[in-house]
């Protein structure tokens, strides 16, 4: 089974949820083979049909936050 969320009849084009890149990306299995993740349909969205976190803002996503400095 595939886990491809593509609708039929919907052109692929991606956006990321943080900084608006995707734009080069041209369909679900290069998002995916780039990297990408939480991909989902999202026709609301003027500049694109689905939404992600692309490689660079999920790293940054994943990375431990530093404790606040002591006083």
């Amino acid at each position: 089974m595939s886990d491809d969320i593509t609708q039929p009849g919907v052109p692929f084009s991606l956006v990321c949820m943080y900084c608006d890149d995707g734009m080069h990306i041209d369909s679900y299995e290069q998002a995916i083979a780039e990297g990408w993740s939480d991909i989902s349909y999202e026709p609301h969205v003027p500049m694109a049909n689905y939404l992600g976190i692309c490689p660079v803002c999920r790293e940054e996503e994943e990375k431990p936050s530093k404790p606040a400095d002591p006083e």
